[in-house]
């Protein structure tokens, strides 16, 4: 849209492209770097470990434990930290983590990182609109140099791997294919409020089956939920979620 603005001046429309690129990649390397600082000196104050920890508990304590304080802190102290905070997640996301969780945290979080590149690369590959190949890595330097995205990158936040779930969605939906989509979209389950509306869009939108894939997926989820961690742990967990307004 940018480059539509300056078609009547051809000479400009050149070059444009690749100064967005250049200034954007210059924005974009500077907040990696501000990424590997992180990593390499304060990872255990990121959202991953909190992911860790999370799944740490239902590893060693039992899933039915995943809400449990003492057990929380237990893990906290073993992994050498004094920041301590009681991680408020679904069960899905400390499933997820787990694979992570069950490595030493160096590894798991060298992991985890390449986990969440590969998300991002996905989330550009699919919605970035055709264009020449400069104009495209501008478009993923621009996505890098946003605050948000650097932020998400550095903490480990999961929202990266959400925002890839949704796309990959999008894309199966443009190639037919809605219930594989809603199957896929299921995985808004890790961190629900970030994209909740999305299956009810696509309801109003009209794509009921990839609607109905949603609901299969998720009622999958909850059986396992319920399977482990039980009544009472789903019970917990909506306790701690209506009191953390208080917070």
């Amino acid at each position: 849209m940018v480059l539509d603005r300056f078609r009547p001046l051809p000479g400009l429309k050149r070059w444009l492209p690749a100064a967005v690129l250049v200034v954007t990649g210059v924005l974009g390397l500077r907040n990696l770097v501000g990424v590997l600082h992180f990593a390499l000196n304060r990872a255990l104050e990121g959202d991953f470990a909190v992911y860790y920890i999370f799944a740490r508990v239902g590893i060693v304590h039992g899933w039915g434990a995943l809400y449990d304080y003492a057990a929380m802190r237990q893990e906290w102290l073993a992994l050498g930290s004094a920041f301590l905070y009681p991680p408020l997640y679904p069960p899905t996301l400390a499933w997820f983590v787990a694979p992570f969780a069950a490595l030493p945290f160096v590894i798991g979080y060298a992991l985890w990182n390449v986990v969440l590149i590969v998300s991002l690369l996905v989330t550009w590959w699919l919605t970035a609109p055709p264009s020449s190949r400069v104009v495209r890595l501008a478009q993923l330097a621009f996505a890098v140099a946003l605050p948000s995205v650097a932020l998400g990158l550095l903490l480990g936040q999961v929202v990266i791997v959400v925002a890839a779930a949704v796309s990959v969605c999008w894309w199966l939906l443009r190639y037919k294919r809605p219930f594989a989509a809603g199957l896929v979209l299921s995985l808004i389950a890790l961190k629900p409020q970030l994209a909740l509306l999305v299956p009810l869009a696509l309801l109003v939108a009209g794509q009921r089956r990839a609607f109905l894939g949603w609901v299969a997926g998720s009622l999958v989820m909850l059986g396992v939920a319920l399977a482990t961690i039980g009544v009472g742990g789903l019970q917990t967990y909506a306790f701690l979620l209506a009191g953390s307004g208080h917070y």
